[in-house]
């Protein structure tokens, strides 16, 4: 009885919300700061509603649930527990079904359904069908974050991400063509440049894209950024604060998206009070500590994410799980792990930690009191290269199964680092066995070789070369003799062997990949 009156009410205040969504009111008073309790405990109460409707009418999750053995949620006073509920993943859930299945009464709507793809590292890609209530819904959110832009000039949005069937390229363009002038340009510096010349300095430019391309279209010579009002919105990657502060030299304002084709495009971002404190976990060594998983070796990506609308916490394993609270999605989405590394922190339990470290001062710039989503990276060691997944598995299959030098290698690894002018760069280093020589291997062959078959098995990766090669930054490879250069031994040795680094400038000089300007 109790479950019931709760989907009762979670089902009138759903009524009220999507009926009352249109006046800006309905937002200000969703996000107004006071009612986090009641946020929170709302989006649990939602997502429960929605695992017990998909339990029922989703042909797909109906065979999976009853495959993993599964245990309802059960509700109590301060929550939901969804410890019984199964997670789910690409592997698991979306490529044994079909999209029909996946969807309610095992029917794909044949109106208003939008399809998008996504490749990652796999080369194949994934279709992702978008009904026309959900891409309404994420349209809300993504203008109801455009509204904080202040400006006395129209807004003027430019699309670079890669476009096609992308998600990021088709569902942006449409969810901001109502309310802005939006031109989707992909990732062609001259188009862009081209058209900022032609309209003029009339307008307010939101550019969103990879933050490398942002980089590179400011360094372009044949355009005088300065003379326009930009803001930059990145996403597809992780940014460093040294290129944030490199990019502001430029743009007015520079923030951070985090979502995912698996999911939707704009689950969480960052603002200025989460780039205030990221920038506060870099100098105060303590804070750090506490706040973070600092056995990652990578400073985390910080946003704020509305509960009532997701369900985001991590598994054993330090994985996001992430359920889309609405039941109006044609593919429910429940406890789906995306394979990132990070965990949440509600900003009441941020306060007294902030306190403690003499960084209370941070909290005046919070606007809203959503809960903080610290983000690390993916959790398979994969990493980013202009939007696309680059992971060590798929060097490892050309290394060891195409490559006439495989037995010589010993180990590889892959490093991301910054050139002084915040430009990031790609290295794929490979160590050789103990007594081989350098000599012995064509290090243009090899590279030749690596890049041949990301090209040929990795979609992404092709679109990401081509916008890496014309603003010069395209990956390099680099043979090392054993126990030599970035592979040196010192001091005591790790069990496993380290594929991915990630180097600021002064790293990448310590560790010789790169030299001092």
């Amino acid at each position: 009885m109790k479950k019931r009156l709760m989907f009762i009410y979670v089902a009138m205040q759903d009524f009220v919300v999507w009926h009352l969504a249109r006046w800006d009111v309905t937002h200000r008073l969703l996000l107004s700061p006071g009612i986090e309790p009641y946020r929170w405990k709302l989006g649990q109460w939602r997502a429960f509603r929605t695992f017990e409707k998909a339990k029922r009418r989703v042909p797909a999750y109906k065979d999976y649930l009853r495959q993993q053995h599964y245990h309802d949620p059960t509700s109590f006073r301060g929550g939901v527990d969804f410890s019984g509920v199964p997670e789910m993943d690409k592997k698991s859930y979306i490529v044994p079904y079909r999209a029909e299945e996946r969807c309610w009464n095992g029917v794909l709507p044949t109106r208003g359904v939008l399809v998008d793809e996504s490749s990652g590292s796999s080369g194949h890609p994934t279709s992702w069908v978008r009904g026309k209530e959900e891409r309404s819904i994420v349209k809300e959110i993504l203008q109801a974050g455009f509204s904080a832009l202040t400006s006395d000039r129209p807004i003027f949005v430019i699309n670079a991400f890669a476009m096609g069937a992308w998600a990021t390229g088709m569902a942006t363009t449409m969810a901001l063509l109502e309310n802005y002038i939006v031109k989707a340009t992909g990732p062609d510096q001259k188009k862009i440049i081209e058209t900022i010349t032609d309209f003029g300095d009339g307008y307010q430019y939101v550019i969103l894209g990879y933050p490398p391309f942002l980089k590179d279209l400011v360094d372009n010579p044949d355009f005088d950024v300065k003379k326009y009002d930009i803001t930059a919105i990145y996403g597809g990657e992780a940014m460093s604060e040294s290129l944030r502060d490199y990019l502001l030299q430029y743009f007015r304002f520079v923030a951070g998206s985090y979502g995912a084709s698996d999911l939707e495009i704009n689950i969480a971002a960052e603002n200025n009070f989460t780039i205030a404190l990221r920038k506060e976990l870099l100098a105060n060594t303590e804070l750090r500590k506490e706040l973070t998983k600092t056995e990652y070796g990578v400073l985390p990506m910080v946003f704020q994410y509305n509960p009532f609308d997701y369900l985001i916490g991590p598994n054993e394993q330090g994985e996001l799980l992430v359920t889309i609270t609405r039941s109006n999605n044609i593919n429910p989405r429940i406890k789906y792990n995306i394979h990132d590394l990070g965990h949440v922190l509600r900003l009441r339990d941020l306060r007294p930690i902030l306190e403690k470290h003499g960084a209370g001062k941070l909290l005046s710039a919070a606007l809203v009191d959503f809960p903080l989503l610290f983000y690390y990276g993916r959790s398979d060691l994969s990493l980013d290269f202009y939007g696309a997944v680059v992971s060590p598995e798929s060097l490892r299959q050309v290394l060891y199964t195409k490559s006439a030098v495989a037995k010589k290698i010993h180990t590889f690894r892959m490093v991301v680092f910054e050139e002084k002018n915040a430009s990031k760069r790609l290295l794929f280093a490979i160590e050789l066995e103990e007594g081989h020589k350098k000599s012995e291997v064509h290090e243009a062959e090899l590279h030749s070789e690596i890049i041949g078959y990301l090209e040929a098995n990795n979609l992404d990766f092709k679109q990401a070369l081509s916008v890496a090669r014309a603003a010069d930054c395209e990956p390099v490879t680099r043979v090392y003799e054993y126990d030599q250069g970035i592979f040196k031994r010192v001091g005591t040795q790790k069990l496993k062997n380290e594929y991915i680094w990630n180097l600021t400038y002064d790293a990448a000089i310590a560790a010789g990949v790169t030299k001092r300007a």
